[in-house]
């Protein structure tokens, strides 16, 4: 009888990762829960947006984050189109990453940037005639680890009598402002325009000095509730999970990301001869995206510190769109953030069902 290939002779390389090692860190979803487990696996997020799908790159160009570079995704033999960040950790039994380029000979064409094979876990694992159950409760917090330092002083000219009105408003040479200005951001009575002062230094202060930033950024959370429930009698099991994954994010106005998955895997053993099985994972996500993209970001750097972004509009509504009077240009961020909604929804369902016939005897 010929000897077995020795694993030295393989021409692909599999690393196996197990649920111990999985979870050995709470991540909120299987990206995050992969990232510095595998070596020469690379994951990279483009944004900082809550949930947003994560580069995964295995035997691609680690330098550029091309299009479709990314490996094959199989979840219980099934090819899976969508992105990691959109999987959940707890339902993972084992994954095995195949690195080799001959990963095409075992799965094709489609795996030539290497392969991530994913077992969920079945209800064979639990004890028999037994249920087991597994809840999992997380809440967590999400700030900016650092601001940007902005300007606190300015080139123009000041009123004789400007430090009368600090922490009012900036009270500038040349300007007349109306007798009950109290200084609420815009105010279209304001006649004139400030000049810049002879010596031309950033050196005269604003009489509010407010972090526009801390005004616009909030604390945000993350939360996740989980629960499995495993079974197994003597011809069946099944193995059925929900977890439901929400992230605000830090920005104000804005939802953020939220995650249902709900999956059920069943197993039932007919007769001697017929075996079926069934995975199937229902994932629903729903994306609710900054108004005007990046330019709030822009807006808020260049938002002078004695603006007032929270300035009504003269009908009641909230963030009044200008807040510096001699600045067209410069736009309230809470503005686009109160008045355009950018959703992204998705639904997808994943279902592999098998069936195992025997139809003779033979020895094994």
């Amino acid at each position: 009888m010929q000897e077995p290939p020795h694993e030295k002779n393989l021409t692909i390389s599999v690393t196996k990762v197990n649920e111990e090692r999985l979870n050995a860190v709470t991540a909120t979803s299987m990206a995050t829960s992969l990232s510095g487990k595998v070596a020469g696996l690379r994951i990279s997020n483009a944004s900082g947006t809550p949930g947003n799908a994560a580069n995964v790159l295995l035997r691609a160009d680690n330098n550029l984050n091309n299009v479709g570079s990314g490996p094959l995704i199989l979840i219980d033999g099934v090819i899976f189109q969508g992105s990691l960040s959109d999987l959940n950790a707890d339902d993972v039994e084992n994954m095995e990453i195949i690195k080799g380029a001959a990963a095409s000979a075992l799965y094709g064409s489609r795996a030539g940037n290497g392969v991530i094979a994913i077992t969920t876990k079945r209800g064979s694992r639990a004890e028999l005639n037994k249920v087991n159950v597994n809840v999992r409760n997380e809440y967590g917090i999400q700030q900016l680890p650092k601001l940007l330092d902005l300007a606190t002083h300015h080139p123009y000219k000041l009123a004789s009598d400007y430090q009368s009105y600090a922490g009012k408003y900036t009270k500038y040479d040349g300007v007349t402002y109306p007798s009950d200005y109290i200084g609420a951001g815009y105010n279209p009575s304001i006649k004139g325009n400030r000049a810049i002062d002879a010596d031309h230094y950033l050196d005269n202060p604003f009489g509010v000095n407010t972090n526009q930033q801390e005004e616009f950024f909030r604390t945000g959370n993350n939360m996740t509730n989980y629960v499995s429930l495993g079974s197994r009698s003597n011809r069946s099991s099944v193995f059925v999970s929900f977890e439901n994954n929400k992230q605000s994010g830090i920005v104000n106005n804005t939802d953020g990301f939220s995650r249902q998955n709900f999956r059920i895997n069943y197993d039932l053993n007919v007769n001697k001869w017929l075996t079926l099985s069934s995975s199937n994972l229902f994932i629903n996500t729903a994306t609710n995206y900054p108004g005007s993209a990046g330019s709030v970001f822009f807006n808020i750097v260049l938002a002078e510190p004695d603006a007032n972004l929270y300035q009504s509009n003269p009908d009641g509504q909230p963030y009044f769109l200008k807040i510096n009077q001699f600045n067209g240009e410069t736009i309230n961020p809470l503005y686009n953030l109160y008045k355009v909604q950018r959703d992204n929804k998705s639904r997808s369902w994943i279902g592999n069902y098998k069936a195992n016939l025997k139809l003779q005897n033979g020895q094994t």
